[in-house]
């Protein structure tokens, strides 16, 4: 729900500040146009990224062990100060264009489903990385007279819709690793009985 506001609330105020910006120079409809173009092409950018992450990268690659996905203790209290917990299930989770939801866990005692569920997690986390990096260089697309009353609030907007779930799936992968840990033990113990 917080992305959905974040969005409506930018897409509002961006288009109408662009309709200031250039009430005397561009008609309504081209201001329109332009606006309209640049958000679908940033959300198309961005659902190319998703893409290439989600489908044509092994999941060998987003394996829970590779340090690049796991945040360090300081990050991890970090996100604790920031009250992740607390907002986290208030924003949007589009697993599902993925076949793979990220907002429940079906089965905590099944390790190679939470095996799974931290691969999508990472493919997640990699996904919105890239993309925070994305949404800057999307800046540069724009012709330079948009740049800042078009680009610029575009970029920041979905930087920070992209940030927002780096975060939650950076504070999430710790819980993870102790869940599968648990999950291990237990089907361990399960298999010698």
């Amino acid at each position: 729900m917080i992305s959905l506001i974040i969005f409506l609330f930018a897409f509002v105020a961006i288009y109408v500040l662009n309709l200031v910006v250039f009430n005397n120079v561009l008609s309504v409809w081209t201001i329109t146009w332009i606006y309209l173009v640049a958000v679908v092409g940033i959300i198309a950018i961005n659902g190319v990224v998703a893409v290439l992450c989600a489908k044509f990268m092994p999941d060998k690659w987003f394996e829970g062990n590779k340090k690049f996905y796991n945040p360090s203790k300081k990050e991890c209290r970090f996100y604790e100060k920031l009250g992740v917990k607390k907002w986290k299930d208030k924003t949007a989770e589009l697993g599902a264009l993925n076949s793979f939801r990220k907002n429940n866990i079906k089965s905590p005692n099944d390790p190679e489903y939470i095996k799974k569920f931290i691969v999508e997690t990472n493919k997640g986390f990699l996904n919105h990385f890239v993309s925070l990096f994305v949404s800057i260089a999307c800046i540069f697309i724009m012709p330079i007279k948009f740049w800042l009353p078009m680009a610029l609030p575009i970029a920041v907007t979905s930087f920070v819709l992209n940030l927002i779930p780096v975060v939650i799936l950076r504070y999430n992968m710790p819980r993870l690793q102790i869940m599968l840990k648990f999950a291990e033990r237990k089907n361990l113990k399960n298999n010698d009985q």
